[in-house]
């Protein structure tokens, strides 16, 4: 229920690859396809009965140590929904309760990603974003950065996207 850590610092790209070798799992468990979405391993895994099913590795490093994981599979309802719809296509039905709520949650997360997307495609320069009492004049787009932009009273600031996207109403 924990997380294993090596001794070994191997690399993050060996310590995904051992996570997503068959060796890692049970007999019978065979993993299909994995995709790596910032520090989640999200796989689809065919158990013994041929049925298929995600699964969710975290992965981190250990300060002055190796490479860790802790695996979570849908029936847990892992609490992170960043998974590809691709990965979920492939699967089977859910199988428990916990499985369908996470997955209508994955569903609900990715279409907030979409709409947050387009949205974020529409701001343009001399777009005024609203914070509360503050008003900003967007001036320059940063791209990954955000937007380089002027408050009402002339002073000049840089807004993250993340930022910028909490403030949108999506």
């Amino acid at each position: 229920m924990g997380w294993s850590f090596s001794c070994n610092d191997t690399g993050r790209k060996a310590h995904i690859e051992s996570i997503t070798n068959q060796r890692h799992f049970s007999s019978g468990y065979v993993p299909i396809t994995c995709r790596v979405v910032g520090s989640h391993v999200w796989q689809l895994v065919q158990r013994p009965d041929g049925t298929k099913y995600i699964t969710l590795d975290l992965i981190a490093k250990e300060r002055g140590g190796g490479w860790g994981y802790k695996s979570i599979d849908e029936d847990c309802g892992p609490y992170h929904y960043d998974c590809p719809i691709t990965l979920l296509d492939k699967a089977d039905p859910p199988a428990t309760p916990n499985a369908e709520a996470w997955r209508a949650k994955v569903f609900e997360y990715a279409d907030r990603v979409k709409r947050l997307r387009r949205e974020m495609e529409t701001l343009k320069q001399g777009s005024v974003l609203v914070v509360g009492p503050c008003q900003y004049t967007l001036l320059e787009d940063l791209g990954r950065s955000g937007w380089r932009v002027k408050d009402q009273y002339g002073a000049y600031w840089r807004l993250t996207q993340r930022f910028i996207k909490s403030q949108l109403k999506v």
